[in-house]
């Protein structure tokens, strides 16, 4: 069920794209909300006319005449009025889906009127004429405003999983339509009026992309629910791309398109006037559920369906056949493919809320942690007043404390949105380095290059000596080697150690947040797996680079760390 979670104060224009984005509502010079519901108002009396007469049998005639047919541009041109005044209403920084929309309402209205007055013109030598190349404009402009909407937005993984969904929806589609319709219709037209072929396929492309990207939006689990205007943008999209093929059918097959075909792009124009004015009206953000129904696959893969029925049951021969066997084959490879942008998008959701999480229980301890350490450290302070043994569980609180406190530290770190801070300055290495391994209290042998100068924050690098160093520690052999060494344009600095190193199906994982590779299930040895999820996005944040492989100093584990050198740096 929705729920809402934010509700625009009186006076106020909120968008969900505002709510989704953060961004200030910009000062804009929007056209008269009333005039756009006006202009709705227009739209839905009209088509409510249009489609009166057209089931009125006796006005059939009438509704074949040029000015039956005129009457069809006055809800058009209303609701294209109606869509760019709620385009205006949007705040600049949010209107590049909707306008791409508006855009491509205007190119099919304008499609419409050039229809209408070019027979009176010109006779066009082919069934492909200029007002045909201006309706195939619309369907890029259209495609590409769906794509940017807020509701298709989302992780990468979501938005390539949505943009499957629509392809082999698509294809199972529109190999259906071909082999039902289009062959027996279009395909003979080919020798005789092939530009005009090469339209009525281009209508076809065009409005079943549109009507399976529909399907495909309306599959994707988001926690952003459908609102209004969304809603009845889909519905004029839909209903606008049936009534397209239909009319493409209808006019291949009798010369002349159906009557009733007018039906759809009459509603279709009254739910473009309703997006219109549904956009200037200010509405509540909601949330909804993120659980998966059976017919949300239905939508985008009901062509599939179709298409699988054809193949079994139908008469397929010849070329159709081969085109019908490699879109089964075509759709079978892309939900594979689907399956695999499904799970990866499963993980990076699951990965998000941990972080969300983990980020707001450490931003809890932080402050609790902090009395704590700094309580110990008085009564440490006050050890010569206690017994032995007293001052010795003193000792120890204190120093799980300040382990504690630094597991806390690391875990706001690695949940941070805007990553690692860095102050990076033009500073000599070796110091910094022989510091921090001093710092450890490790007994670490050091080969460094006193000459080496990076553009670093010394603070960071002194955390990444740190880390590493006391991971050779934790889980090495006892004997522990630092370098700090030349490579090209980096200074890299390496943690050698003599124990078993990681094996070769725990290489790439250690780098990613609480993974402890092969001691994930030892308890006697600490670790958060934090460490060097760390020090990788240190690196990262100075435009350096990470590492490993087997040390072939000491045999064992060998971390390094590439950092820009003075003169090097992107920053």
């Amino acid at each position: 069920m929705a729920e809402a979670t934010t509700v625009p104060t009186p006076g106020t224009a909120a968008t969900e794209e505002q709510a989704e984005t953060g961004a200030p509502e910009e000062k804009t010079a929007p056209v008269s909300p009333l005039g756009v519901y006006i202009l709705a108002g227009i739209t839905l009396v009209s088509s409510a006319v249009i489609c009166a007469l057209i089931l009125a049998p006796a006005s059939h005639r009438f509704m074949t005449t040029d000015l039956g047919m005129g009457l069809l541009l006055v809800p058009a041109l209303a609701a294209l009025a109606s869509a760019w005044g709620g385009y205006l209403n949007i705040p600049r920084h949010s209107r590049s889906g909707w306008g791409l929309i508006a855009a491509g309402l205007t190119a099919w209205v304008g499609g419409a009127i050039v229809a209408a007055v070019e027979p009176h013109i010109w006779q066009p030598q082919s069934n492909a004429t200029v007002s045909d190349l201006i309706y195939c404009l619309s369907y890029p402009l259209l495609l590409t405003g769906l794509w940017r909407l807020p509701y298709t937005a989302g992780s990468t993984w979501t938005r390539r999983r949505v943009l499957v969904d629509a392809a082999a929806g698509s294809i199972g589609l529109g190999v259906s339509l071909w082999h039902l319709f289009y062959t027996p219709i279009v395909g003979p037209r080919f020798p005789v009026d092939p530009l005009g072929a090469v339209v009525d396929v281009a209508y076809l492309v065009g409005d079943v992309a549109l009507i399976m990207f529909v399907a495909a939006i309306l599959a994707r689990r988001s926690r952003k629910a459908l609102t209004p205007r969304t809603v009845f943008l889909l519905a004029a999209v839909t209903i606008g791309g049936v009534g397209d093929i239909a009319h493409v059918i209808t006019s291949a097959t009798t010369g002349t398109p159906a009557l009733w075909v007018y039906l759809f792009w009459a509603v279709g124009f009254s739910f473009a006037a309703l997006t219109g004015a549904a956009v200037v009206k200010p509405e509540e953000v909601r949330t909804s559920d993120v659980e998966f129904r059976w017919w949300q696959l239905a939508f985008p893969y009901s062509g599939v369906v179709l298409l699988a029925g054809i193949h079994l049951f139908g008469n397929v021969q010849g070329s159709g056949q081969m085109l019908v066997g490699a879109a089964t084959w075509t759709i079978a490879g892309l939900i594979v493919l689907r399956h695999r942008f499904a799970v990866k998008e499963k993980v990076g959701g699951v990965m998000y809320e941990r972080t969300r999480l983990i980020a707001s229980i450490s931003h809890e301890l932080r402050t609790p942690m902090t009395a704590v350490v700094g309580y110990l450290s008085l009564m440490r302070e006050l050890a010569d007043n206690m017994d032995e043994e007293m001052a010795e569980m003193v000792a120890a609180a204190e120093a799980e404390s300040q382990r504690l406190a630094r597991i806390v530290t690391d875990l706001i770190e690695v949940t941070r949105e805007t990553g690692i801070n860095v102050k990076p300055q033009d500073m000599p290495l070796s110091p910094v380095v022989r510091e921090a391994v001093g710092s450890t209290g490790i007994d670490t042998e050091l080969d460094l290059d006193d000459t080496l100068e990076v553009r670093a924050d010394p603070g960071r690098v002194h955390q990444i000596v740190v880390n590493l160093v006391t991971n050779a520690y934790r889980y090495g052999g006892g004997q522990i080697l630092v370098r700090a060494r030349r490579d090209g344009e980096h200074a890299v600095i390496e943690v050698h150690d003599n124990g078993d190193g990681v094996p070769d199906e725990y290489q790439e994982i250690i780098w990613e947040e609480f993974q402890r590779g092969a001691h994930h299930l030892d308890s006697v040895k600490q670790g958060s797996g934090l460490g060097l999820p760390i020090v990788r996005r240190i690196a990262e944040a100075h435009g350096g680079d990470t590492g490993y492989r087997r040390s072939d100093i000491l045999g064992g584990a060998c971390f390094a760390v590439a950092l820009p050198l003075k003169g090097h740096s992107s920053d």
